[in-house]
């Protein structure tokens, strides 16, 4: 686990997670983020939950770091794709989506679910 702060974490992307943490008795300790070749633009983000048996550390190929009580994974390929970039929760409706916004990145689609790295 790495004391540096990667990526902002607003209060409601915070309250969000904790929540979904709450609702599986702790079964969840945090999220990883990653990103995979997707869409018009080329690339997507990925959310993925860590659970208590996948306790991530800071290895060869992944950065950790705590926010609060949260663990957050990022794979080193990956930094400078989304250092400085801010988790948010996005509300639309009755919908609640993770949802990262990055200065680090060209363009994004039409639709706003894919991203050009600059």
């Amino acid at each position: 686990m790495t004391n540096l702060v990667l990526i902002n974490i607003t209060k409601a992307a915070y309250e969000y997670i904790h929540e979904i943490i709450k609702k599986n008795q702790n079964n969840i300790i945090g999220i990883n983020i990653n990103i995979k070749k997707s869409g018009c633009a080329g690339f997507r983000y990925t959310f993925n939950f860590i659970r208590e048996n996948e306790k991530p550390n800071t290895t060869i190929k992944n950065i950790s770091f705590k926010h609060k009580n949260i663990i957050f994974s990022i794979p080193k390929t990956i930094i400078h794709v989304v250092k400085n970039a801010t988790l948010d929760l996005e509300q639309k409706g009755l919908n609640k989506n993770l949802k990262l916004f990055n200065p680090n990145i060209k363009t994004t689609c039409g639709c706003g679910e894919s991203f050009e790295i600059k």
